[in-house]
């Protein structure tokens, strides 16, 4: 299983490449209708944070996800969660 913790050192960059308002419209989207997303964002996340060097890149691997879609969905559904998560709890995370 991958932890949070594989993933979480990645999520400023995509705090940044979202910007504010997109950031907001993502956090208020359902999990279950995140696949829209996958289009933009994923491809950020496949061009510029999973490089086959890359050590993201090679924790997915470990954890037993091959394929560069599968792993972008895979961070954009952790992230999701992260980000609902700050809003929910915001003393409890780092």
């Amino acid at each position: 299983m991958l932890m949070l913790a594989d993933v979480s050192p990645c999520f400023q960059a995509l705090e940044t490449f979202l910007g504010p308002e997109k950031l907001e419209k993502f956090v208020r989207t359902p999990i279950n209708r995140l696949n829209p997303c996958c289009f933009g964002l994923g491809t950020y996340i496949r061009s510029h944070l999973l490089s086959p060097q890359g050590e993201l890149y090679r924790t997915f691997r470990k954890k037993g996800i091959f394929h560069s879609e599968d792993m972008s969905r895979e961070l954009i559904r952790r992230f999701h969660q992260w980000e609902r998560a700050k809003r929910l709890f915001p003393d409890a995370l780092p």
